[in-house]
C-alpha cells in the first residue's frame, strides 16, 4: 500500500512540475521580445577582441556590426592614413548575428583573418551595437566555435539541452577563417555529428563540447574547422 501512495505522490509532483514548466514557457514567450537593457555600443581596435555578454538567462541580439573605418575618430595610429572614410561592409551585421545571437557570452576578434581585410593599409576598428533579450526555453541557440576551442552548452535551471544540429568541419559559413584561400566554404559535413553531440549532451543542463580533431576526427585535413551547433532548452 505504501508504494502505491508514493507512486501517487510522485505522479502528482510530476504533473505539477510539468504545469509549472508550461506556465514558465508561456510567460517567457510573452517577455522574450522585450529588450532587458539598452543597446550597448563598443569600438574595438584592430588586433584586439571584444567580449559581448548578457546576464544569465538572456541572449545576445546584434543590432549592428562593422569592421573597417567610417566616421568615428577612434583607434587612430596615423592621422592622415586613419582618417574617416567609407570602409563599411553591410554583411558584417548578419555575420556577427549568426556568430553570437542567442549566446550569453561571445568573443569577436577584430582581425583581418576573421573578417577579411576590408580596407587595406588602414588601421581598422570593430564597431558593434547589441542588446540582451530573455531566451524562451524553446528558442534555438546557435553557435560557432573555432577549432582547438570548446563550447559550453547551458540551459536555465529546470531545463535541459536538446541538440537539433551539430557539425565539425566547414560548410557555407564564413567564420573562423585564418587563411582566406584555404578556409573558404566547402562541403565538409558529417551527418553523424548531430547524433554524437545529442548522445553527449541531451538531458543535461550544462555540457562542454571540444572543437578538436581528437574528439571528432579530422573531417577535412588542412582546413581550419569550426563546430556549428544548434540546440534548445526544454522541460525534462
Amino acid at each position: 500500500m505504501i508504494p502505491t501512495v508514493k507512486a501517487s505522490r510522485y505522479f502528482s509532483f510530476m504533473v505539477l512540475f510539468s504545469s509549472l514548466c508550461l506556465l514558465q514557457q508561456q510567460v517567457s514567450s510573452e517577455i522574450a521580445p522585450q529588450s532587458e537593457r539598452g543597446i550597448e555600443e563598443s569600438f574595438t581596435c584592430e588586433w584586439d577582441s571584444k567580449t559581448l555578454s548578457c546576464p544569465a538567462g538572456q541572449g545576445i541580439i546584434i543590432d549592428f556590426a562593422n569592421y573597417g573605418r567610417t566616421t568615428h575618430p577612434v583607434c587612430v595610429q596615423v592621422p592622415e592614413r586613419d582618417k574617416p572614410n567609407n570602409c563599411n561592409t553591410p554583411s558584417h551585421t548578419n555575420f556577427i548575428a549568426t556568430f553570437c545571437n542567442g549566446q550569453s557570452s561571445c568573443v569577436v576578434p577584430a582581425t583581418n583573418s576573421f573578417f577579411g581585410d576590408t580596407c587595406p593599409n588602414v588601421f581598422k576598428y570593430l564597431q558593434i551595437k547589441y542588446h540582451c533579450e530573455t531566451l524562451t526555453p524553446s528558442e534555438i541557440v546557435e553557435s560557432f566555435t573555432c577549432e582547438w576551442e570548446s563550447k559550453m552548452l547551458s540551459c536555465p535551471s529546470g531545463k535541459t539541452i536538446n541538440v537539433d544540429y551539430a557539425n565539425y568541419g566547414r560548410t557555407t559559413h564564413p567564420v573562423c577563417v585564418q587563411v582566406p584561400e584555404r578556409d573558404k566554404p566547402t562541403n565538409c559535413f558529417t551527418a553523424s555529428h548531430t547524433s554524437k553531440i545529442s548522445q553527449l549532451c541531451n538531458g543535461q543542463s550544462n555540457c562542454e563540447v571540444p572543437a578538436t580533431n581528437s574528439f571528432f576526427g579530422d573531417t577535412c585535413p588542412n582546413v581550419f574547422k569550426y563546430l556549428h551547433i544548434k540546440y534548445r532548452c526544454v522541460c525534462p
